[in-house]
């Protein structure tokens, strides 16, 4: 086996510690939801916070570290080739306003440095597997930063993973033109509005002045955007965009939407250029690509167009969010309507195999764990970890403090 398929096949070390008492767990939670932003700690019934920490071995730590910065120089190696290649753009989903754009101005090459992925790591029979990338606009900053740090005093013998929103903060502020950072969300999505205020505290502790605004409070004169407050106007030093890149794309566009795609003075995080990996189809163009996919290849489930089901498959949307688009067979109904949208809107779907996720025992009984590996550049920087009930992790699984397990 080459290196990427020996640390794939590696048992890992992941365990659940045991759960923290009663009023140890409430004051993190209360601190979760008035530092951490975490104003959606229940989701009905269900605690979107565990109640206790997932322990990772430093062993382990360090094989998906190595396993993550190598996902991250190949990822960015075919971002910046796809990039150059406008031919691939349909195949990997790119919608058409978007291809015509592209058509008449190449996109950018921004600095491999400034772009931040997560990587979604799964326990399975065979070791290690990566179900996707995160390229655009990954979220769970609060549950990667500050749950794990107070999760630790709790926990001796630990040690916390990277800070991924302290990483991306830097980063953001250091190439930012002026203090002024326009944070872009849609209004109405509790989930992103949770991340912008977060992230907003984190840029005022840099120093920065971090503006909430929503589409239309920005607007572009030759290329540098424009930030309204009230009934001022003043240019922004950089744009962090968390807002997916396909719903800048779709009906009604909003003004001045191609400059999120384009070069221009005022640097944009995460680029325009992120949807090309982003997208779920990305596998179907590594064999059409010069950039090496070895480590992809070692770690990621098999996929295909959908058109060409078989038993073992699931379908997923080419662009879809806390596995909102992941659809099995055993859910009959949603199938049926997914297979029959994928036969009339093939580029808008891809076909995986599903892999043999492996759960493990927890103070809430077996519960299935994913964990994002944050990239900035290929350098890690972070761990988002979540339990689910079921296979597939989506936006009803749990968030939960990862911790180094020194000694294992």
């Amino acid at each position: 086996m080459n290196a990427p398929s020996q640390m794939a096949a590696a048992t890992p070390a992941l365990r659940s510690a045991p759960p923290l008492p009663p009023a140890a767990f409430e004051r993190i939670r209360r601190r979760m939801v008035l530092e951490g932003c975490k104003w959606d700690p229940q989701i009905g019934d269900e605690a979107t916070l565990a109640g206790h920490a997932l322990l990772l071995g430093r062993s382990s730590f360090a094989a998906l570290a190595g396993l993550a910065s190598a996902l991250a120089r190949e990822t960015l190696a075919a971002e910046e080739e796809l990039a150059e290649r406008p031919e691939l753009h349909a195949l990997v989903g790119v919608p058409r306003p978007l291809r015509r754009c592209w058509a008449r101005c190449p996109p950018p090459r921004p600095p491999r440095a400034q772009r931040l992925m997560r990587f979604d790591f799964h326990p399975t029979s065979e070791g290690w597997r990566v179900s996707e990338v995160n390229s655009d606009v990954p979220g769970g900053f609060a549950e990667a930063s500050l749950l794990p740090a107070l999760y630790q005093p709790h926990h001796p013998g630990t040690s916390l993973p990277p800070d991924p929103a302290r990483a991306w903060v830097e980063r953001i502020a250091a190439d930012a033109r002026r203090p002024c950072v326009a944070l872009v969300a849609a209004p109405g999505f509790l989930e992103d509005q949770q991340v912008i205020a977060f992230l907003a505290d984190a840029f005022q502790r840099r120093g920065c002045v971090p503006v909430p605004a929503r589409l239309e409070d920005v607007s572009f004169r030759d290329g540098a955007a424009l930030l309204r407050q009230g009934s001022a106007v003043h240019e922004a030093g950089a744009i962090l965009r968390f807002l997916q890149a396909e719903w800048l794309l779709a009906r009604p566009r909003p003004a001045g939407w191609r400059h999120y795609f384009l070069p221009g003075p005022t640097p944009v995080f995460n680029a325009g250029t992120a949807i090309l990996t982003e997208s779920k189809r990305f596998p179907l163009a590594w064999p059409h690509l010069h950039a090496p996919t070895d480590t992809w290849r070692a770690l990621a489930p098999e996929s295909r167009e959908p058109t060409a089901l078989g038993e073992g498959w699931l379908l997923k949307g080419a662009f879809s969010n806390n596995g909102d688009a992941v659809v099995n067979p055993g859910d009959e109904r949603r199938w049926r309507a997914a297979v029959r949208e994928a036969r009339w809107h093939p580029e808008r779907w891809v076909a995986q195999r599903r892999f043999d996720a492996v759960a493990i025992e927890t103070p809430a009984g077996p519960r299935f764990p994913c964990l994002g590996l944050y990239t900035l550049g290929e350098e890690l920087v972070g761990v988002y970890g979540r339990l689910s009930a079921g296979a597939t992790v989506n936006h009803r699984a749990a968030d939960v403090a990862v911790l180094i397990e020194e000694g294992r």
